[in-house]
């Protein structure tokens, strides 16, 4: 695994190398990938908003919306937003394994109102869409919250063992994977929005 090569390299040059694989460390091929999914989510977001809004469709405000979040999760994979968050949230948050990452909670409370609020939009979708993005959220959440909190036990824990990178790689392929299915069902939508129009 690259985890053992890194640990075992000897030049600085072989051990920068390495990390480009590496899940959690920024500007690695990883982390740009995810915000390239990211970003090409959001081009298909825009288009879906842009031709709901000149249809005069009731779900415009939906799309556009939807189209902000994931600019603003883009600029977040870039700048780092959410880690800057976690530092600030330190001084308050009840001390915790799980709670390492205490951006998690917020996180996990954005999540609900944005289920809440769009689930009936959602529903109002074709249903392959629909599942799709069903599909895809529940992915993209277990992998971004969930095995963040565990990662956060393990390096609480353990330290950044094996066991910490391999959790790294499981919630960034989860990410990955929920944007990649995601855009897909947004290529779908697109596909179908001259003979489906929601009203």
């Amino acid at each position: 695994p690259a985890y053992l090569l890194f640990e075992a390299a000897n030049s600085g040059v072989v051990r920068f190398a390495v990390q480009r694989t590496f899940h959690n460390v920024e500007l690695s091929i990883p982390t740009i990938y995810n915000f390239g999914l990211l970003a090409v989510n959001f081009g298909l977001l825009a288009t879906l908003a842009a031709k709901a809004w000149m249809r005069a469709e009731s779900t415009k405000l939906h799309w556009a919306a939807l189209a902000l979040i994931f600019l603003l999760m883009t600029y977040d994979e870039a700048a780092e937003v959410h880690e800057e968050l976690a530092r600030m949230m330190r001084a308050f948050v009840p001390e915790s394994p799980f709670l390492y990452y205490p951006w998690t909670i917020a996180g996990a409370i954005f999540v609900i109102i944005v289920a809440v609020v769009y689930l009936p939009f959602v529903r109002r979708l074709p249903s392959h869409v629909s599942k799709l993005f069903l599909l895809s959220g529940t992915i993209y959440v277990l992998g971004a919250i969930g095995v963040e909190t565990i990662g956060s036990w393990a390096i609480v824990t353990r330290g950044e063992t094996l066991l910490y990178y391999q959790l790294s790689v499981v919630e960034e392929s989860m990410e990955m994977l929920g944007m990649a299915i995601f855009g897909f069902a947004l290529l779908i939508m697109l596909e179908d929005s001259e003979r489906f129009k929601l009203r």
